[in-house]
Protein backbone atom coordinates (compact mmCIF):
# COMPACT_ATOMS: atom_id res chain seq x y z
CA UNK A 1 0.00 0.00 0.00
CA UNK A 2 1.53 3.08 -1.04
CA UNK A 3 2.18 5.70 1.47
CA UNK A 4 1.53 9.62 1.19
CA UNK A 5 4.39 11.81 1.55
CA UNK A 6 4.50 14.13 4.81
CA UNK A 7 6.54 17.19 4.95
CA UNK A 8 8.38 18.03 7.37
CA UNK A 9 7.75 20.92 9.64
CA UNK A 10 11.28 22.31 9.25
CA UNK A 11 12.76 22.87 12.73
CA UNK A 12 13.17 26.25 14.21
CA UNK A 13 16.91 24.84 15.27
CA UNK A 14 19.63 24.43 12.79
CA UNK A 15 20.23 20.55 12.11
CA UNK A 16 24.16 21.66 11.49
CA UNK A 17 26.82 21.01 13.81
CA UNK A 18 27.62 23.64 15.47
CA UNK A 19 31.49 24.01 17.03
CA UNK A 20 33.00 26.94 18.81
CA UNK A 21 36.46 26.12 20.28
CA UNK A 22 36.76 29.17 22.17
CA UNK A 23 33.51 28.14 24.02
CA UNK A 24 34.85 26.30 26.95
CA UNK A 25 32.37 23.26 27.35
CA UNK A 26 32.27 24.12 31.44
CA UNK A 27 32.30 27.79 32.84
CA UNK A 28 33.24 27.79 36.72
CA UNK A 29 31.13 30.15 38.73
CA UNK A 30 33.45 32.43 39.91
CA UNK A 31 34.33 33.52 36.24
CA UNK A 32 30.43 34.48 36.26
CA UNK A 33 30.59 37.19 38.86
CA UNK A 34 34.38 37.74 37.98
CA UNK A 35 35.49 41.24 37.76
CA UNK A 36 31.44 42.42 37.61
CA UNK A 37 30.63 39.67 34.81
CA UNK A 38 32.79 41.57 32.23
CA UNK A 39 35.30 38.55 31.93
CA UNK A 40 32.33 36.10 31.09
CA UNK A 41 30.79 38.91 28.68
CA UNK A 42 34.37 39.30 27.35
CA UNK A 43 34.65 35.82 26.33
CA UNK A 44 31.40 35.72 24.94
CA UNK A 45 31.60 38.63 22.73
CA UNK A 46 35.30 37.33 21.68
CA UNK A 47 33.42 34.05 20.52
CA UNK A 48 30.63 35.86 18.90
CA UNK A 49 33.29 37.93 16.57
CA UNK A 50 35.25 34.16 15.50
CA UNK A 51 31.28 32.91 14.54
CA UNK A 52 30.90 36.18 12.48
CA UNK A 53 34.34 35.92 11.02
CA UNK A 54 34.22 32.31 10.26
CA UNK A 55 30.71 33.00 8.24
CA UNK A 56 31.90 36.16 6.29
CA UNK A 57 35.44 34.67 5.48
CA UNK A 58 33.57 31.40 4.05
CA UNK A 59 30.52 33.45 2.33
CA UNK A 60 28.19 32.16 4.28
CA UNK A 61 26.07 35.18 5.86
CA UNK A 62 23.24 34.36 4.80
CA UNK A 63 23.23 30.57 6.59
CA UNK A 64 24.51 32.86 9.59
CA UNK A 65 20.05 33.81 9.54
CA UNK A 66 19.19 31.15 8.52
CA UNK A 67 16.76 30.49 11.80
CA UNK A 68 16.00 34.40 11.71
CA UNK A 69 14.43 34.98 8.10
CA UNK A 70 15.08 38.28 7.14
CA UNK A 71 12.62 40.98 5.66
CA UNK A 72 14.39 42.77 2.54
CA UNK A 73 14.16 46.44 2.82
CA UNK A 74 15.19 48.28 -0.19
CA UNK A 75 16.20 52.65 -0.75
CA UNK A 76 14.82 55.20 -2.84
CA UNK A 77 17.05 53.40 -5.35
CA UNK A 78 15.83 50.15 -5.30
CA UNK A 79 19.16 48.74 -3.41
CA UNK A 80 18.92 46.28 -0.68
CA UNK A 81 19.63 47.78 2.39
CA UNK A 82 20.00 44.78 4.84
CA UNK A 83 21.46 42.24 3.29
CA UNK A 84 22.94 39.47 5.24
CA UNK A 85 27.23 40.75 4.68
CA UNK A 86 25.80 44.41 5.65
CA UNK A 87 24.34 43.24 9.12
CA UNK A 88 26.55 40.97 10.02
CA UNK A 89 29.54 43.73 9.20
CA UNK A 90 27.68 46.04 11.79
CA UNK A 91 27.21 43.42 14.46
CA UNK A 92 31.25 42.63 14.23
CA UNK A 93 31.71 45.99 14.38
CA UNK A 94 28.94 45.93 17.43
CA UNK A 95 31.13 43.38 19.24
CA UNK A 96 34.34 45.09 18.87
CA UNK A 97 33.25 48.43 20.00
CA UNK A 98 31.44 46.37 23.05
CA UNK A 99 34.88 44.98 23.74
CA UNK A 100 37.08 48.01 23.59
CA UNK A 101 34.57 49.51 26.34
CA UNK A 102 35.07 46.22 28.63
CA UNK A 103 39.25 47.00 27.90
CA UNK A 104 38.88 50.51 28.53
CA UNK A 105 37.18 50.10 32.15
CA UNK A 106 38.99 47.46 32.98
CA UNK A 107 42.37 49.85 32.59
CA UNK A 108 40.31 52.27 34.20
CA UNK A 109 39.76 50.19 37.24
CA UNK A 110 43.15 48.79 37.47
CA UNK A 111 44.29 52.33 37.37
CA UNK A 112 42.00 53.24 40.55
CA UNK A 113 43.41 49.95 42.48
CA UNK A 114 46.91 50.31 41.59
CA UNK A 115 49.01 50.38 44.43
CA UNK A 116 50.04 52.73 47.02
CA UNK A 117 45.69 53.92 46.83
CA UNK A 118 43.46 53.52 49.73
CA UNK A 119 39.84 52.63 49.37
CA UNK A 120 36.44 53.30 51.58
CA UNK A 121 33.08 53.28 51.82
CA UNK A 122 30.44 54.54 53.45
CA UNK A 123 27.17 52.82 52.94
CA UNK A 124 24.09 54.97 53.06
CA UNK A 125 21.13 54.34 55.54
CA UNK A 126 17.40 53.45 54.13
CA UNK A 127 16.46 56.78 55.29
CA UNK A 128 18.96 58.75 53.92
CA UNK A 129 18.43 57.39 50.62
CA UNK A 130 14.26 58.54 51.14
CA UNK A 131 14.18 61.25 51.96
CA UNK A 132 17.61 62.03 49.33
CA UNK A 133 19.81 62.88 52.05
CA UNK A 134 22.98 61.39 49.75
CA UNK A 135 22.30 64.28 47.22
CA UNK A 136 23.64 67.09 49.70
CA UNK A 137 27.27 65.11 48.98
CA UNK A 138 26.67 66.34 44.94
CA UNK A 139 25.22 69.65 45.12
CA UNK A 140 23.54 71.96 42.50
CA UNK A 141 25.84 71.56 39.35
CA UNK A 142 27.94 69.10 41.50
CA UNK A 143 28.92 72.18 43.52
CA UNK A 144 29.44 70.01 46.52
CA UNK A 145 31.02 66.74 45.07
CA UNK A 146 33.05 69.30 43.12
CA UNK A 147 34.52 71.27 46.69
CA UNK A 148 34.84 67.92 48.13
CA UNK A 149 37.72 66.75 45.95
CA UNK A 150 39.49 69.74 45.55
CA UNK A 151 39.80 69.81 49.34
CA UNK A 152 40.11 66.58 50.32
CA UNK A 153 42.43 65.49 47.39
CA UNK A 154 40.02 62.17 46.67
CA UNK A 155 37.93 60.53 44.36
CA UNK A 156 34.73 60.54 45.33
CA UNK A 157 31.84 58.69 44.12
CA UNK A 158 28.28 57.32 44.71
CA UNK A 159 27.11 54.24 43.42
CA UNK A 160 24.71 51.54 43.65
CA UNK A 161 20.75 50.70 43.70
CA UNK A 162 18.93 53.90 43.47
CA UNK A 163 21.96 55.97 42.50
CA UNK A 164 23.61 54.27 39.14
CA UNK A 165 21.05 54.27 36.34
CA UNK A 166 22.36 51.46 33.46
CA UNK A 167 20.54 53.38 30.85
CA UNK A 168 22.94 56.31 31.31
CA UNK A 169 25.97 55.46 32.83
CA UNK A 170 27.81 54.30 29.72
CA UNK A 171 30.92 52.36 31.87
CA UNK A 172 31.23 48.16 31.58
CA UNK A 173 29.97 47.56 34.94
CA UNK A 174 27.13 50.17 35.34
CA UNK A 175 24.69 46.91 35.38
CA UNK A 176 26.50 46.00 38.23
CA UNK A 177 27.00 48.92 40.32
CA UNK A 178 23.33 49.16 39.80
CA UNK A 179 23.05 46.56 41.98
CA UNK A 180 25.39 46.86 44.83
CA UNK A 181 23.80 48.72 48.24
CA UNK A 182 23.95 52.13 47.87
CA UNK A 183 27.42 54.41 49.12
CA UNK A 184 29.97 56.64 48.45
CA UNK A 185 33.18 55.17 47.64
CA UNK A 186 36.67 57.22 48.83
CA UNK A 187 39.83 56.80 46.87
CA UNK A 188 42.86 58.33 48.36
CA UNK A 189 46.45 58.38 48.06
CA UNK A 190 47.29 58.19 52.31
CA UNK A 191 45.39 57.88 55.06
CA UNK A 192 45.59 61.60 56.37
CA UNK A 193 43.57 62.25 52.81
CA UNK A 194 41.46 59.41 53.34
CA UNK A 195 40.02 60.56 57.15
CA UNK A 196 39.36 64.21 56.06
CA UNK A 197 36.97 63.37 53.19
CA UNK A 198 35.44 60.80 55.24
CA UNK A 199 34.75 63.18 58.30
CA UNK A 200 33.09 65.27 55.89
CA UNK A 201 30.94 62.95 54.17
CA UNK A 202 29.99 61.75 57.89
CA UNK A 203 29.25 65.21 58.82
CA UNK A 204 27.31 66.31 55.77
CA UNK A 205 24.77 62.76 56.47
CA UNK A 206 24.73 63.65 60.55
CA UNK A 207 21.53 64.63 62.29
CA UNK A 208 23.72 67.80 63.67
CA UNK A 209 21.55 70.41 63.47
CA UNK A 210 24.26 72.26 61.03
CA UNK A 211 24.20 69.63 58.97
CA UNK A 212 20.47 69.04 58.17
CA UNK A 213 20.35 73.04 57.63
CA UNK A 214 23.41 72.35 55.10
CA UNK A 215 21.65 69.59 53.79
CA UNK A 216 18.32 71.77 53.16
CA UNK A 217 20.14 74.76 51.83
CA UNK A 218 21.43 72.39 48.84
CA UNK A 219 18.15 70.56 48.49
CA UNK A 220 16.66 73.61 48.04
CA UNK A 221 19.18 75.29 45.29
CA UNK A 222 19.12 72.47 43.46
CA UNK A 223 15.63 72.72 43.07
CA UNK A 224 15.46 76.30 42.21
CA UNK A 225 18.18 75.09 39.45
CA UNK A 226 16.05 72.92 38.23
CA UNK A 227 12.99 74.52 38.18
CA UNK A 228 11.43 73.17 40.61
CA UNK A 229 11.10 75.07 44.02
CA UNK A 230 8.25 76.88 44.80
CA UNK A 231 7.87 78.60 47.92
CA UNK A 232 3.87 78.58 48.39
CA UNK A 233 4.83 74.42 48.50
CA UNK A 234 8.29 74.30 49.66
CA UNK A 235 8.02 71.46 52.87
CA UNK A 236 11.46 72.27 54.79
CA UNK A 237 12.75 69.57 56.69
CA UNK A 238 14.24 71.17 59.53
CA UNK A 239 12.00 71.72 61.60
CA UNK A 240 11.33 67.95 61.81
CA UNK A 241 15.29 67.46 62.38
CA UNK A 242 14.26 69.80 65.39
CA UNK A 243 11.89 68.04 66.59
CA UNK A 244 13.56 64.67 66.39
CA UNK A 245 16.69 66.02 68.24
CA UNK A 246 14.78 67.48 70.72
CA UNK A 247 13.22 64.53 71.14
CA UNK A 248 16.45 62.37 71.41
CA UNK A 249 18.14 64.60 73.95
CA UNK A 250 14.83 64.46 76.21
CA UNK A 251 14.91 60.45 76.12
CA UNK A 252 18.40 60.58 76.90
CA UNK A 253 18.06 63.00 79.73
CA UNK A 254 15.43 60.55 81.12
CA UNK A 255 17.53 57.84 80.94
CA UNK A 256 20.23 59.30 82.86
CA UNK A 257 17.89 60.09 85.15
CA UNK A 258 16.65 56.43 85.57
CA UNK A 259 20.37 55.73 85.94
CA UNK A 260 21.04 57.30 88.76
CA UNK A 261 17.62 56.99 90.75
CA UNK A 262 18.49 53.11 89.88
CA UNK A 263 22.18 53.37 91.14
CA UNK A 264 20.95 55.38 94.23
CA UNK A 265 18.50 52.69 94.51
CA UNK A 266 21.60 50.48 95.25
CA UNK A 267 23.48 52.02 97.71
CA UNK A 268 20.05 51.92 100.48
Amino acid sequence: MPTEKVDKKRSRWSTAKYSNLTIPSYIPPEAIVFEHGQFLRALLLRAQLDDISRFIAAGQAEEYFSNIPLEPKYDAQGNRTNTPENILDEKRIQAFDALSAIKKACSAATDEGKAGEIIKRIYFTSEQMETGAFGALIGARGSVHKQLQEETKCRIVLVGRGITNPLKDTSANAAALALEEPHVRITAQNEEDLQLAAERIEWILSDELEAVEFREKNKKRMAQVEGRYDPRTWVSGTEDAKKKMSKKAKMEEEEREQEVDDFLEGLE
